[in-house]
C-alpha cells in the first residue's frame, strides 16, 4: 500500500482543543460511542468494532468525492488531537468498512447498532503525537481498494492505534464512524427533490404600523437568522462544481468511471408576505416602540434592503410561493363558529398582492402550504379554493410508512373522495429528510451534511429502476446551520442518484431529470388521512380567536359602514386595520401566546380609541311647556367624514315626531346639532335615548341618556329650548376647539 498522508504538527491553545473536545462529543449518530480501555478490540483482530476512551479525538472536516467512483480516489481531511498526559507512539490510521445496507430502516438500525467490521481496507503510518499536541490529516485511498460492490450505503470507520506511554502493545485509541454512499455499478434512475424553502417569522408590527421592537433588523443581518437561511440558498444556487480528488505524490491519478453531474439547485422560496410588507417599510425611516407611547429609530435599514435584494434575485432564478399574510392558524380559523374562516382567502389575497408590490413577481398560486400539523376537512376547503392544484401536507396527515419497509413512497399522495374533487392533488414532506437539516444535537457541519447524503442515497438505493419525487422543507421557523443546509441543498445536483426539480412543475405533474431514459411516474404511492385535529395538539386559543372577532367586527363597522367610503384616506385606513386584525391570528401565537395576546391587545385599544372620536353629545333639556324640541349633537373627531344616523326613544309619557333621522355626513372634526320635536302628556323629567346607526342601519358605539325636564310654564318654551340647543352647540365647538390644540393622532 502506498503511504498517502500529509503529515503536519502544529500546537494551539488549550481553549481550541476543549472546543474539538466539545464538538467530537455532539457528533451524534455519526460518532460511534467509545468504550471503555478494557473494552479494546486486539491489535490482531480487525473484525473487532471496539473502541476505546483513549486520548487521541478525531475531528472530520472534509470526506470527498460526495460521490466517489470506481478508478477515482477517497479523501479524508480532519484533524487529530491527543488530549492526554503522555506522548503517543507508533500511530497508525485504519480505514474499515462494514456490509452494504439495504433499507432506510437498516440506515435508522446502523445509527445505534455497531456494525460488523470488516478488516482494514486502508492502513497508514503517523508521526508520533506528544500531549496536547494536533496532527493534520489529508489521507488519500484508492476507491478501489475498499471493495465496495453494490449500489447502496456502506458505513464507514476512520480509527486510529496506537502505543501510549512508553510501554504495552498497539491499542485503539479514537475512532469515528460515518457513511459512504456507492453509485458506481448499475446507474440508477435518480429522485427528483424539490426544495421548498420557508422564510417565515412572527408579526412584529403594531396596528399604528410602528415596530414593536427591532428584532426584525437582527434578524435579517447576515449573521441573523432569515439572513442565513437566505445566504445558504443563494450560495447553494450558485455553487461551482466540486474538484476531483488529486492522488497523492508519487501516484498517478486514474480517470474515474464516470463524472459527478453538476446542475444548479432549484429551490422555492416559501414566504410571508408580512415579513416582505415589515422588511419594505424598514428600507425607509422607520419607528421602534419603547416604554410608553415614545418611539426610536429603528436601526434595520441597510440590513432589509440587502436581503430583500438578495431575495429579489433567489425567487427570479427558483420562484416563490405567497403564504397568507401573515401566516394565519388555518385549522383554528375555521373550526367550529369562530367567524373568522373567510379570513384565510382575506389572507391569501392580501398575500399574493403584497408580494407582487414588494418583490415585483407573481407568486405560485397553484401551491398551499399551511402551518403543520394535522389538517380538517374545514381547513383544506379553506386552502383548495381559486387556482389551488395541490396542498402541502406533514408527514401527519398520511399513512405512516411502517419502519421495516423495504421502500420510500414518493411525496404524492392520494386525497379522500370527500375533501376533493381529483382536481387537487395532495403532496407530502419528507420529514425524515428536512428534520436531518437541523440536527437535534451540535455536530460537525461535514458529517451533518454526509448524513443527509446518505439518507438520499438510501432512498435511491431501495429502488433503483424507479425515480420518485421527494420534497424537502427545512422548519418553518427554523435556525439553520448555513454550512449544513447550503451544502445539502447544493448536493442535490452534482451527485448521480438525485436531480433538483421545481415545486411548480412537481404541482403541474411535470418535473423530470435531465437526461431521463424512462418516462415518470405520477401515480400516488400512499392515501392521505385527513382527521379533525387533535384538541391538545398546537393551535390558537378560543380566547385571543374570540377577540380578534371583536377586534375585525367592531374595525370592520367603522371602516365600512361609518366612514365614508371611496377616498383614498378611507380605504388606507381599512387596509391598516385589517392587516391588525390578521396579524393576531397568525399561527405564530401558537408557541408565543403572550406576544399574541399583547399584538391583539393593541389592535383593539387602537379600534376602540378611532370609534370613540364619532359620537352623540347629550345633556338635560327643560321644557316650559307640553311641546319643544328636543337637541343632540353627533361629534365627528376624525381626520375623515362619517356617515350616521341618530335613533331616539323616549318612554310611554312622551311623544317624539320621529323616532329616528335620516342618514347624516358629517364632515372631518365637526358637530351636526340634530333637533326633534317632542310633546309631553305630563310635567316631570324623562330620559330620551339617543343611539347612533351607522349606514346599514345598525347600532353603532353604546347609546346615550339625554335628560328631558318638562314644567309646562307658557309660551316661553321656545326661546327655553332654543337656548338650550345653543348651550349645546357651544359645549360642542368647545370640546372640538380643544381637541384641535392637541397633536392630531394618526387616523
Amino acid at each position: 500500500m502506498t503511504r498517502s498522508a500529509r503529515q503536519r504538527q502544529t500546537s494551539r491553545p488549550g481553549r481550541l482543543c476543549l472546543a474539538l473536545v466539545a464538538l467530537l462529543a455532539a457528533l451524534g449518530p455519526l460518532l460511534t460511542a467509545a468504550p471503555t480501555a478494557a473494552q479494546a478490540a486486539s491489535d490482531t483482530d480487525p473484525t473487532t468494532a471496539g473502541t476505546t476512551g483513549g486520548p487521541l479525538l478525531i475531528t472530520v472536516s472534509d470526506l470527498r468525492p460526495r460521490s466517489p467512483q470506481p478508478g477515482g480516489d477517497l479523501q479524508v481531511v480532519g484533524v487529530l488531537t491527543n488530549t492526554g498526559t503522555v506522548p503517543v507512539h507508533d500511530v497508525q490510521l485504519r480505514v474499515r468498512v462494514a456490509g452494504r445496507l439495504a433499507t432506510r430502516g437498516e440506515l435508522r438500525q446502523s445509527d445505534t447498532q455497531q456494525p460488523a467490521w470488516r478488516e482494514p481496507r486502508h492502513v497508514e503510518p503517523l508521526a508520533d503525537i506528544p500531549p496536547g499536541g494536533r496532527l493534520a490529516l489529508d489521507v488519500r485511498m484508492p476507491v478501489d481498494d475498499l471493495r465496495l460492490a453494490a449500489n447502496g450505503v456502506y458505513p464507514l470507520q476512520v480509527e486510529v492505534r496506537g502505543l501510549p506511554g512508553a510501554q504495552g502493545s498497539r491499542e485503539q485509541l479514537g475512532q469515528v464512524a460515518t457513511y459512504l454512499p456507492w453509485f458506481g455499478g448499475t446507474p440508477v434512475d435518480p429522485l427528483r427533490i424539490a426544495w421548498l424553502w420557508p422564510l417565515v417569522d412572527q408579526p412584529r408590527r403594531a396596528p399604528r404600523e410602528t415596530m414593536m421592537d427591532d428584532v426584525l433588523a437582527t434578524s435579517l443581518s447576515p449573521h441573523g437568522r432569515l439572513g442565513r437561511s437566505l445566504a445558504a440558498s443563494r450560495a447553494a444556487e450558485s455553487a461551482s462544481c466540486p474538484a476531483a480528488v488529486e492522488p497523492p505524490a508519487g501516484r498517478a491519478a486514474a480517470a474515474p468511471a464516470a463524472a459527478a453531474p453538476c446542475r444548479p439547485a432549484a429551490v422555492t422560496y416559501a414566504v410571508d408576505p408580512g415579513l416582505l410588507y415589515d422588511a419594505e417599510a424598514m428600507t425607509r425611516d422607520y419607528p421602534v416602540q419603547t416604554a410608553g407611547a415614545a418611539t426610536v429609530p429603528g436601526t434595520g435599514g441597510a440590513a432589509a434592503t440587502s436581503w430583500l435584494t438578495s431575495l429579489r434575485a433567489g425567487v427570479a432564478a427558483g420562484g416563490i410561493l405567497a403564504l397568507p399574510f401573515a401566516d394565519p392558524d388555518v385549522v383554528a380559523l375555521t373550526r367550529g363558529s369562530t367567524g373568522l374562516a373567510a379570513d384565510v382567502a382575506a389572507a391569501r389575497t392580501l398575500g399574493v398582492t403584497v408580494t407582487r408590490d414588494v418583490l415585483g413577481v407573481d407568486a405560485l398560486q397553484t401551491v398551499s402550504f399551511p402551518p403543520p400539523g394535522r389538517l380538517s376537512d374545514a381547513a383544506f376547503d379553506a386552502l383548495t379554493t381559486g387556482s389551488t392544484r395541490a396542498v402541502l401536507l406533514g408527514d401527519d396527515a398520511v399513512t405512516p410508512v411502517p419502519v421495516n419497509s423495504r421502500s420510500t413512497p414518493g411525496a404524492r399522495v392520494a386525497l379522500p373522495p370527500s375533501t376533493t374533487s381529483g382536481a387537487v392533488t395532495g403532496l407530502v414532506i419528507d420529514r425524515g429528510l428536512s428534520d436531518l437539516l437541523v440536527p437535534s444535537q451540535p455536530q460537525d457541519a461535514r458529517l451533518a451534511e454526509q448524513r443527509w447524503l446518505v439518507e438520499t442515497a438510501m432512498i435511491s438505493a431501495e429502488l433503483p429502476n424507479r425515480g420518485r419525487t421527494l420534497i424537502v422543507a427545512p422548519p418553518r421557523r427554523g435556525d439553520l446551520d448555513p454550512a449544513v443546509v447550503g451544502a445539502a441543498l447544493a448536493d442535490s445536483g452534482r451527485v448521480p442518484w438525485m436531480c433538483p426539480v421545481r415545486l411548480s412543475d412537481v404541482a403541474a405533474a411535470a418535473e423530470t431529470c435531465p437526461g431521463a431514459t424512462a418516462a415518470p411516474s405520477y401515480a400516488p404511492d400512499r392515501t392521505a388521512d385527513l382527521v379533525q385535529p387533535d384538541p391538545r395538539g398546537p393551535a390558537l386559543t378560543a380566547d385571543l380567536l374570540g377577540q380578534v372577532a371583536q377586534v375585525r367586527a367592531a374595525a370592520t363597522q367603522l371602516t365600512g359602514s361609518v366612514i365614508k367610503g371611496g377616498t383614498e384616506q378611507a380605504q388606507s385606513t381599512r387596509a391598516r386595520m385589517q392587516r391588525a386584525w390578521l396579524r393576531g391570528e397568525s399561527s405564530a401565537w401558537r408557541d408565543d401566546r403572550d406576544a399574541g395576546a399583547l399584538l391583539v391587545g393593541l389592535a383593539s385599544a387602537d379600534v376602540e380609541e378611532l370609534r370613540s372620536k364619532v359620537s352623540v353629545l347629550t345633556g338635560q333639556i327643560t321644557l316650559t311647556s307640553n311641546n319643544g324640541r328636543v337637541s343632540v349633537a353627533v361629534v365627528n373627531e376624525l381626520d375623515q367624514p362619517v356617515t350616521v344616523a341618530v335613533r331616539l326613544r323616549a318612554p310611554a309619557d312622551a311623544r317624539l315626531s320621529k323616532a329616528q333621522t335620516d342618514v347624516l355626513e358629517v364632515p372631518p372634526r365637526t358637530s351636526l346639532p340634530v333637533q326633534v320635536e317632542a310633546q309631553t302628556l305630563t310635567s316631570g323629567r324623562f330620559v330620551v335615548r339617543a343611539q347612533l346607526l351607522d349606514r346599514d342601519g345598525e347600532p353603532f358605539r353604546d347609546p346615550q341618556e339625554l335628560v328631558v325636564r318638562s314644567t309646562r310654564y307658557g309660551t316661553v318654551a321656545l326661546a327655553v329650548t332654543g337656548l338650550g340647543a345653543a348651550v349645546l352647540l357651544i359645549a360642542a365647538g368647545i370640546r372640538l376647539a380643544r381637541r384641535a390644540l392637541r397633536r392630531p393622532a394618526p387616523a
